[in-house]
């Protein structure tokens, strides 16, 4: 999908300046507009919009290089500029949208030693791209027919992912990133270009999905660039706490909530939860951490004789637990912490438990990692979340309302932990579902001859 509707320009101006451009007809930049902003917001509406959009670049893609001329270097200076802001230089590449492959083939002479995969969702474009590869650079290009909303990737292949002129789907380019890559999202035209996302859109969708923002920029022919990062898990802490953008956007979010947090919750509870907390607590037992302890509420519930150890990103949130601790009793250790890099050693608790948390951690699989570290040989992972229901249509509710939640509350529906469990080395013991499938109750267990196996390789 890569141009966007671009046209030659009868004169150069700065990003938005759309006095002193031709511009492309207003019809197709409301609509282009009105795509990209729907797209970004919900992203669970692109099924409805993805076969009229694959009927458009079908029809355009025949006279496409004649009428936009899209490697001319004005089309292409925001991504080129972009480029030169990236270190080190990436081994592996994926353009979204790539058209007829003017992008792929700047990145590719720009990155000499990379890999590239570039992908369009209209076939008749790639293959115009395809007749058009040099045989220089034909080995080292990857033209494929997909969907930028549904990439043919495994999680975490490439080093940059890069878009020119084309709507965000953030959620599969934070997924196909490696820790440290790029992403790039670039508008020939600025604001004036079809598909062009906002950047205060973009910052808040990236910031959702654990890519931190880096730079926005212009090009001298009038486009502009916004750059970010995929976080590497070693920047999540700092000796002064956590520190990556999402992160910190995160503990923003619950300092400023914490005076109400117990009143909201306890809606949710009576109506959804029930009796969960009780349920995790009974099934500690020794040296127990809970991850995310909030303001407390698990506290009370606790069997006599557990030693309680309760991590929490914000300090708001962990005053009020220390103040529950007082009121109900409990000897507790409340420390400032985050899920994602715990500062325990290995082999430090018979139990980790974790209510309602691992669907605003922003990198929920680090704390399952982090999790099974610090769990001794045997030690249980005791969880109760609402995650993404099998009911097809409550499950579909999730998706439209996810991108809601995410913004006011950071707050994913559609996670489920036992997606991943049991490749980050558990072994499943316990599941329970409840309310339409919304709600999970889950045990597992690392294995007790993890260590043994570790010390014999």
């Amino acid at each position: 999908m890569s141009g966007g509707g671009d046209r030659p320009r009868s004169a150069r101006g700065p990003a938005g300046d759309a006095d002193n451009r031709d511009l492309p007809p207003l019809r197709l930049r409301l609509l282009g507009r009105g795509l990209s902003l729907a797209v970004a917001r919900v992203p669970a509406v692109w099924p409805l919009l993805r076969r009229p959009t694959q009927r458009f670049w079908e029809r355009s893609a025949e006279h496409w290089d004649e009428r936009i001329k899209p490697d001319r270097s004005e089309h292409l200076a925001p991504l080129a500029d972009a480029c030169e802001r990236i270190e080190p230089e990436p081994s592996a590449i994926l353009e979204l949208g790539t058209g007829t492959a003017a992008g792929a083939l700047m990145l590719a002479r720009r990155f000499p030693d990379a890999r590239l995969h570039a992908v369009d969702l209209s076939p008749t474009m790639i293959a115009t791209a395809r007749a058009k590869l040099p045989a220089g650079l034909a080995e080292r290009i990857q033209l494929e027919v997909a969907d930028a909303a549904s990439l043919p990737y495994p999680d975490r292949s490439f080093d940059l992912v890069a878009q020119l002129n084309m709507p965000v789907f953030l959620d599969e380019a934070a997924r196909v990133l490696r820790p440290g890559g790029y992403l790039i999202v670039a508008s020939s035209l600025g604001s004036a270009t079809p598909y062009h996302t906002p950047d205060g859109l973009l910052t808040k969708g990236c910031l959702q999905r654990g890519l931190a923002p880096i730079t926005t920029g212009s090009s001298n022919g009038g486009g502009t660039y916004f750059l970010a990062r995929q976080v590497r898990r070693e920047q999540a802490m700092s000796d002064e706490g956590p520190t990556t953008a999402i992160t910190a956007e995160v503990r923003r979010h619950y300092d400023n909530t914490a005076s109400r947090y117990n009143r909201q919750i306890k809606f949710f509870e009576r109506i959804l939860f029930g009796d969960g907390r009780e349920w995790v607590c009974s099934q500690a037992t020794g040296d127990v951490l809970e991850l995310a302890v909030g303001t407390g509420r698990n506290l009370r519930h606790y069997p006599k004789g557990v030693r309680v150890t309760g991590i929490e990103l914000s300090p708001e949130m962990l005053e009020l637990a220390r103040r529950e601790a007082a009121a109900v009793g409990r000897e507790v250790d409340l420390r400032v912490g985050d899920a994602q890099a715990l500062d325990f050693p290995d082999a430090s608790f018979d139990a980790v438990t974790c209510t309602l948390s691992l669907c605003t951690i922003p990198d929920d699989r680090a704390a399952v990692r982090e999790v099974r570290r610090v769990l001794r040989p045997g030690g249980r992972f005791i969880l109760m979340e609402h995650v993404r229901s099998p009911a097809w249509a409550v499950r579909a509710a999730q998706r439209l309302l996810e991108p809601l939640f995410l913004r006011l509350e950071h707050d994913h529906l559609t996670r489920d932990p036992l997606d991943y469990l049991q490749t980050e080395g558990f072994e499943i013991e316990t599941v329970k579902r409840l309310k339409w499938g919304i709600v999970e109750r889950s045990v597992a267990r690392k294995p007790a001859a993890a260590v043994r196996r570790r010390r014999s390789a």
